[in-house]
């Protein structure tokens, strides 16, 4: 079998645990999380010590969930649709949302409700908002860097469309709108 024994004993066959470890010991908790202890019932998802990125917590999250960032750079399209969450990193210094100059770094959408703090946002390519587009939508963001991203038309960092947007402590600078209208560059 997959453990090693050689034999025609079915009773020692192993099997795979929720990690995929064959003849390990990882199970499914209460809270639904693989080698969990119980204790992530609560609405915090903690990226990467319970999701290996960002956008798994989002897609894993209800509504009222809270994530939560550790520092590190994150190199992702983030993508909130329909969902009432926050997202909070550990500090615009050390939590980076990195849109790796190849899509827009973030997009909130559909009638979501997020709030989003303690993080940068950079290196993101969109049109309008290569690095933060929100569309029908009500989004808080605070403490919160937006730089360094390159937009095609409106809003090279950030661009909102029919949405109610609420900003403090946010800093948009280095933004790069190369054609069209470049209202919103930052």
């Amino acid at each position: 079998d997959n453990c090693g024994a050689c034999d025609n004993d079915s009773d020692n066959d192993c099997v795979q645990d929720c990690a995929g470890t064959w003849g390990g010991t990882a199970a499914v908790d209460e809270c639904d999380v693989c080698g969990g202890d119980n204790t992530s019932c609560d609405p915090s998802l903690l990226v990467p010590d319970e999701y290996s990125n960002i956008q798994s917590a989002i897609n894993a999250s209800n509504n009222g969930d809270e994530i939560i960032v550790s520092s590190g750079i994150y190199y992702e399209h983030l993508e909130i649709t329909g969902k009432t969450i926050s997202i909070i990193g550990s500090s615009r210094e050390n939590t980076i949302i990195h849109g790796n100059n190849n899509g827009r770094a973030f997009e909130i959408t559909s009638f979501s409700e997020a709030d989003i703090s303690s993080l940068s946002i950079t290196n993101g390519v969109g049109q309008p908002g290569g690095g933060v587009y929100i569309s029908e939508s009500t989004v808080t963001i605070h403490d919160v860097d937006i730089k360094e991203n390159t937009g095609h038309g409106n809003g090279a960092g950030l661009s909102a469309n029919l949405s109610d947007l609420n900003m403090y402590n946010v800093k948009v600078y280095d933004n790069n709108c190369i054609s069209g209208s470049c209202d919103g560059g930052g």
